[in-house]
C-alpha cells in the first residue's frame, strides 16, 4: 500500500513538472514576442504611432485607409420631395383639402394658431367631425402642427417650413381647375 501511494506521488509530481515545463515555454514565446513588438515600436517614429494605434477604440491597431465617404440618407432629392407633395394632396378628399386650406387661411387670418372650433366655425361643421379629418390628415403626413398646450385645447397650425415655400395659391388653383398639372408645374 505505502508503495502504491509513493508511486501515486510520484506520478503526481511529475505531471506537475511537465506542466511548470509547459508554462515555462509559453512564457518564453511571449516574452520574444513582447520583445519583436517592443523592437517594432523603437523603429516607429511618434507620428507613425499615432495614425497606426487609436486610442478612441481601446487601442485597436488601425492599419487601414480612412473612409472619406459619407452618407447621409436622411435628406431626400428635391424632385422627391415634390412628387411625395403632389401625391399628398391628389389623395384628398374635397373636404380634407377644405380643412387644410381653412387651417392655413385662418392661421394667416388671425396670426395665431387656430383651434377646433375656429375651423367649425369656418366650415360649419361640428368639432367632432373637423378632429376626425384632422387625425387624418396628419395620419396621411400633411404638414400640420398639433399641439395641446397645458391640457387647454387643441391647437393646429401648418409647419412653418410648408408654409415658408407658399404653395397654397397653387394648391388652390390645381385643385379648383380640375386639371392633370402638378404642385411643381409651371
Amino acid at each position: 500500500m505505502v508503495i502504491n501511494n509513493n508511486q501515486k506521488i510520484k506520478n503526481s509530481f511529475s505531471k506537475v513538472k511537465e506542466e511548470v515545463n509547459s508554462i515555462k515555454n509559453t512564457l518564453k514565446q511571449l516574452e520574444s514576442r513582447v520583445n519583436e513588438v517592443l523592437t517594432q515600436l523603437k523603429n516607429k517614429s511618434e507620428k507613425e504611432l499615432f495614425f497606426d494605434i487609436s486610442t478612441g477604440n481601446k487601442g485597436v491597431i488601425n492599419d487601414q485607409q480612412q473612409s472619406s465617404t459619407i452618407n447621409n440618407d436622411d435628406h431626400k432629392s428635391v424632385k422627391l420631395v415634390k412628387e411625395e407633395l403632389n401625391e399628398l394632396f391628389e389623395g384628398l378628399t374635397d373636404r380634407e383639402f377644405s380643412i387644410f386650406v381653412s387651417i392655413y387661411t385662418l392661421e394667416e387670418e388671425f396670426g395665431r394658431s387656430i383651434n377646433l372650433s375656429d375651423i367649425s366655425n369656418n366650415l360649419k361643421v361640428s368639432e367632432i367631425t373637423i378632429r376626425g379629418y384632422i387625425n387624418s390628415l396628419i395620419s396621411k403626413g400633411l404638414p400640420i402642427s398639433k399641439k395641446r398646450p397645458f391640457n387647454k385645447k387643441i391647437e393646429l397650425s401648418i409647419v412653418p417650413e410648408f408654409r415658408d415655400i407658399a404653395l397654397i395659391s397653387r394648391l388652390i388653383s390645381i385643385r379648383n381647375k380640375n386639371d392633370q398639372r402638378t404642385l411643381f408645374d409651371a
